[in-house]
């Protein structure tokens, strides 16, 4: 995309980005149960439907990315060792759970479904940090670094609470709004911190002799790309999710903010479409600089 036309990365991104959906629906889900009733919660069961057939998409869109994808089952064989074996694990372990709890919100069964949502929930939390986890290698310092997790766990909270506040909006469940108001807020403030703390980590690393450029350094101003990808990721999964949600929550129960909801299940789209750049970009930069 910045260089050279290269796209190998997206099958990740692709997979990153729906485990972070999936982990966020499965969040909504767990926190509409628990502090409403289970029958109130009804409101978010196309997101507690969605949480399997998403995850299991991205995990297809992952194998495009392996040479032999027939064999990564072996990948299991080295838990002991890898990082690698501990995420797919613990993303099999979350399928599992993702799909009793996708047919447990299809079936209408309520029996144990806050503990099941929760357990869902808890599986997918330790996937999406074990996926942040494999790229902090000492091999690769643009990667080793907080800002990483930071920036996975923020577009998972931002996704969490925009997708519940508008099922909460359209359900009329105003007692659940802020909670979910509040988590687009944590979640965009954390997608921006982890922005500029990865560009602040770029731009130090680009001048350090213990790593190699292999790519136009990002300030060079004939390599536009990275610049326009790091606006756009601020932008839209950070400023304008928490500038909405900051006025949403001042409109309180008034027409406007009712009217403004109608736009919502477009904003989740450019929210992801933020979210999916910043990914990219953070290939990117993991690629520009690598260790001698």
């Amino acid at each position: 995309m910045f260089e050279r036309g290269k796209s190998r990365e997206w099958p990740l991104v692709v997979f990153t980005m729906t485990l972070q959906l999936a982990c966020a629906f499965a969040l909504v889900a767990a926190l509409s149960d628990f502090k409403a009733a289970v029958v109130e919660a009804e409101f978010v069961r196309p997101l507690g439907i969605a949480i399997f057939p998403l995850l299991m998409g991205g995990i297809l869109a992952s194998c495009l990315h392996l040479g032999q994808p027939f064999s990564a089952w072996k990948s299991l064989l080295n838990l002991s060792h890898s990082r690698l074996s501990l995420e797919i694990l613990l993303t099999l372990l979350f399928a599992v759970c993702a799909l009793v709890n996708s047919v447990s919100w299809m079936t209408g069964r309520t029996e144990f479904r806050v503990l099941l949502d929760m357990g869902t929930f808890l599986f997918g939390l330790a996937a999406v940090v074990s996926s942040a986890a494999v790229y902090m290698v000492d091999t690769q310092p643009m990667w080793n670094s907080g800002w990483l997790p930071t920036s996975f766990l923020g577009t998972m909270l931002l996704l969490a609470g925009a997708a519940g506040a508008v099922c909460a909006s359209s359900a009329n469940a105003h007692a659940l709004l802020p909670w979910f108001l509040d988590l687009a807020i944590a979640g965009g403030l954390l997608s921006c911190l982890s922005a500029l703390w990865m560009r602040n980590l770029f731009l130090r690393l680009s001048n350090a002799k213990t790593v190699f450029v292999n790519l136009p350094e990002w300030p060079d101003r004939r390599n536009l790309g990275p610049w326009l990808s790091f606006g756009l990721w601020v932008l839209l999964a950070g400023v304008l999710p928490v500038a909405v949600a900051i006025l949403l929550m001042l409109f309180g129960n008034s027409p406007a903010q009712t009217s403004a909801f109608q736009f919502a299940p477009s904003a989740i789209v450019l929210i992801l479409a933020g979210g999916a750049l910043g990914r990219r970009l953070m290939y990117w930069m993991g690629t520009a600089l690598s260790r001698f």
